[in-house]
């Protein structure tokens, strides 16, 4: 994603980046797990950690948004529901940043450094969930 955005950035063309996203359309996440389990150099734990992102990403595509109608919602449950979002997001936004973490030492032929690795979270965080800061 990192390098999408950086090619996009520099080039302003997102023929190449159009492409790629069509490419990668067809075969969901789940059908790449899969593939995945059947390589012998990929670890259960890595397959764990990519179906959990799996599932938080699920959970965000498909009941993130679910609270009812808003004239009946209450405030404990709206908050219920928005930790329960902010749990799932930091499950995806960690294994995301763990793979690109992946990606990076694969391309770079170098680990990543640990300010790469430990301030992505905390990012990603204030971007959704900053104004809501006191309330979560």
């Amino acid at each position: 994603m990192f390098y999408l955005y950086d090619k996009f950035d520099k080039t302003k063309d997102a023929t190449a980046s159009l492409e790629l996203v069509r490419k990668l359309k067809d075969p969901t996440l789940n059908r790449i797990i899969v593939q995945f389990e059947k390589n012998p150099e990929i670890l259960s734990k890595d397959i764990e950690l990519l179906d959990k992102a799996r599932e938080a990403r699920n959970f965000i595509a498909h009941e993130g948004g679910l609270i009812g109608c808003l004239f009946y919602v209450k405030d404990e449950y709206l908050i219920n529901r928005l930790q329960l979002l902010r749990n799932k997001l930091k499950v995806l936004i960690n294994r995301d940043n763990i793979i690109s973490c992946w990606i990076y030492e694969l391309e770079e032929k170098e680990p990543p450094s640990k300010m790469m690795k430990d301030s992505y979270l905390p990012k990603v965080d204030e971007l959704v969930f900053g104004s809501l800061e006191g309330i979560l």
